[in-house]
């Protein structure tokens, strides 16, 4: 995914001669900050109670902002981490291995904020080594609700390139729907979100979206010197599908969220929230009992205090 987002550089290396312009670059770029991270560390998958936690907290926390501000403190601890796996340390208590606690170093990252620290308070199973899984996890399930926020910056894509798109994945053995599906889907998420001027550099940028794609962590597979990862990307290149069609693009090449992706969550989900209206309707029926008992005591002592003939 990124090696911080830096601010307007060019996002393509040497190996293609494909330059993008000022005012057609955006404020953040991907680079190779958790290509770094996978071998830097042993990513481990997610359990079901940390998928729950997530998908939870993003619930509560639905607002674009909130997002926004969680993407870019994921990249800084994802950075920090990275920076602090070095042996040769002075101080070996800062080295961070791979069963160390997210929330135990949250303290000590710069600049991030205070959803970070709500996000991981004293969890104990999510660990520096699930770092990634986390983030990607995270994008997947704040997706829908990101794109309402570029929906009026992009335009759909006519047959004729559906068509091309169909006859590249026909000959493409190297680069698979899901894929580049994956790729588009981080980039709009890490990138287009964020960006500040959607007029100006999503709205009305014409330029090529696969000049934009080239960096290690939007890529599942290994393209680091692979020639026939070139060969095809060079000729999806030459589709020549611009930025303000990138999300009818990613929905024409398969979107790599299956629908039934968050069944497991949303029946979790239902189920506690089931849960919380029996114990609320319980408490609420034994407030109402102790009520009852308490006008019955009122009663008994009123009739005790009455005078006797």
């Amino acid at each position: 995914m990124t090696d911080l987002l830096l601010n307007n550089k060019k996002l393509l290396n040497d190996t293609i001669e494909e330059f993008v312009y000022n005012n057609e670059s955006f404020n953040n770029e991907v680079t190779n900050l958790f290509t770094i991270f996978k071998k830097t560390y042993q990513p481990q998958s997610l359990l079901p109670d940390n998928k729950f936690h997530i998908y939870k907290f993003c619930k509560d926390n639905d607002s674009n902002e909130i997002h926004k501000k969680l993407i870019r403190d994921f990249l800084i601890l994802t950075k920090y981490v990275n920076e602090n796996k070095k042996e040769d340390l002075d101080n070996r208590d800062n080295i961070i291995k791979n069963e160390t606690k997210i929330y135990e170093i949250i303290d000590k990252l710069n600049d991030a904020s205070e959803y970070i620290s709500e996000l991981f308070e004293k969890n104990e199973s999510l660990t520096i080594n699930k770092t990634f899984n986390i983030f990607d996890y995270y994008l997947k399930v704040i997706y829908s609700s990101i794109i309402s926020d570029l929906n009026d910056y992009t335009k759909e894509l006519d047959n004729k390139i559906k068509e091309k798109i169909d006859n590249f994945f026909k000959k493409s053995s190297i680069i698979r729907r899901e894929d580049l599906a994956y790729a588009l889907r981080l980039f709009i998420t890490i990138v287009l979100f964020r960006e500040e001027d959607k007029d100006k550099k999503i709205k009305s940028n014409h330029n090529n979206v696969i000049n934009y794609l080239k960096a290690n962590d939007l890529w599942k597979i290994n393209i680091d010197k692979n020639e026939q990862f070139q060969r095809e990307f060079n000729e999806l290149k030459k589709i020549n599908i611009p930025i303000n069609q990138i999300i009818s693009f990613y929905e024409i090449v398969g979107k790599d969220i299956e629908d039934n992706y968050f069944d497991d969550v949303n029946k979790k989900m239902k189920e506690a929230e089931e849960k919380e209206e029996e114990t609320i309707q319980e408490n609420n029926n034994n407030n109402i009992q102790i009520d009852n008992n308490n006008s019955d005591n009122d009663e008994i002592e009123e009739d005790e205090n009455e005078p006797r003939d």
